[in-house]
């Protein structure tokens, strides 16, 4: 039988000769199989698996938008402060670096400084650990905004967000 179907005089399924100069079902699928096999491994990368998704660099100066301890929220002018990260390194889906904050509210008069660490993790979470104490809690990053959300310790539990510059 012949690719296209029809009997043959020369096809080996009718006793004829088999020096057939038209190709027999199935001859070309591996031809044109090859072909597609390799360029389907060169559009896949070569085998080079893609690079793991990694937590947003949060490296920037930012200025306070609003705090909100308890049921007070401060904004400006009554609140101003900025927030200066610097990334140093990525390890799976931890980034770590360096934090200085300075925050002032007029009313009432609070004047916060620290300097310290914090970890921001691919899975929203946030640590820092600074001279005025460790803190645990959320944060997200999104339009150059960043909104750090404390839930431990409970003393220090707040919501800031900042703007970066």
């Amino acid at each position: 039988m012949l690719f296209n179907g029809t009997p043959d005089a020369t096809s080996p399924t009718t006793g004829g000769s088999t020096t057939s100069s038209r190709p027999v079902r199935g001859h070309f699928a591996p031809i044109r199989i090859v072909p597609l096999a390799a360029a389907l491994a060169l559009a896949c990368g070569n085998g080079v698996d893609p690079p793991e998704e990694q937590p947003p660099d949060l490296s920037g100066t930012y200025d306070v938008l609003s705090v909100t301890q308890g049921s007070f929220t401060f904004e400006p002018p009554n609140v101003a402060g900025t927030f200066v990260l610097k990334q140093d390194s990525v390890a799976g889906s931890q980034a770590m670096g360096s934090m200085t904050l300075e925050l002032q509210v007029q009313t009432p008069e609070i004047e916060l400084e620290d300097m310290g660490t914090y970890t921001n993790s691919l899975n929203g979470s946030w640590t820092q650990r600074g001279q005025q104490g460790s803190a645990s809690g959320t944060y997200t990053f999104e339009n150059d905004t960043l909104e750090v959300i404390v839930t431990e310790p409970p003393a220090a539990a707040s919501r800031s967000v900042w703007l970066q510059r």
